[in-house]
């Protein structure tokens, strides 16, 4: 019973954790969201070879559209300083509102702990994620092991109680075998008796 109540407990922390680190991932999504058009200009410009970029930066690019997560694993300093460089001279072409809130949330990312501190919260709820789901994994084949137990020993009883019935089944046979014995006896002993001689009946 304790090993249930842990396992449920268990699956309830994985579940806290998970959401912890989705919220995480949300709010990566969030703080890259303000520099979608420019990433998009970025990639355009790329695109048609109106302004090439560098391999490094093209990869920069595609982790920050497609899966912001990883960002937390490289270094943005050179790629959104090259950004900032390009919406100040104006050759992504965005609207002065735009543009104002694209420079303000690059210099927010540059000039902020903000991506580190996430980084450190994320790592530290996956690694308890890891060490809950590793323990759920150790309960698990623990009642895995117990239920194969469980079975052998009921498999167990009903060959013990198949054994003991054909055990009174074969004492009950050979009861039936001395009953009929005893009656061939009497039965040749009553013919004998009336037809005056021994008469032994073949069965």
């Amino acid at each position: 019973m304790c090993r249930v109540f842990r396992g449920r407990e268990l699956e309830e922390q994985a579940r806290t954790l998970k959401g912890q680190i989705s919220g995480i991932d949300s709010n990566l999504a969030g703080l890259f969201a303000p520099l979608s058009k420019a990433l998009s200009r970025m990639e355009n410009q790329d695109g048609s070879g109106r302004h090439i970029m560098s391999a490094e930066s093209r990869k920069v690019l595609k982790i920050l559209k497609d899966e912001p997560v990883s960002a937390l694993d490289i270094d943005l300093t050179g790629f959104l300083v090259e950004m900032k460089t390009r919406v100040e001279d104006g050759s992504l072409g965005l609207k002065q509102q735009k543009m104002n809130k694209t420079l303000e949330q690059i210099d927010r990312l540059v000039g902020t702990d903000i991506l580190s501190r996430l980084k450190s919260q994320r790592e530290e709820y996956s690694s308890e994620l890891a060490g809950v789901r590793g323990e759920l994994e150790g309960l698990t084949v623990y009642r895995e092991k117990t239920q194969v137990e469980d079975r052998i020993s009921e498999c167990r009883n009903v060959m013990d109680s198949t054994g003991h019935k054909l055990d009174a089944e074969k004492r009950e046979v050979a009861r039936l075998n001395d009953e009929v014995k005893e009656l061939k006896i009497r039965l040749n002993s009553d013919l004998s008796e009336i037809f005056g001689k021994n008469i032994e009946v073949g069965y």
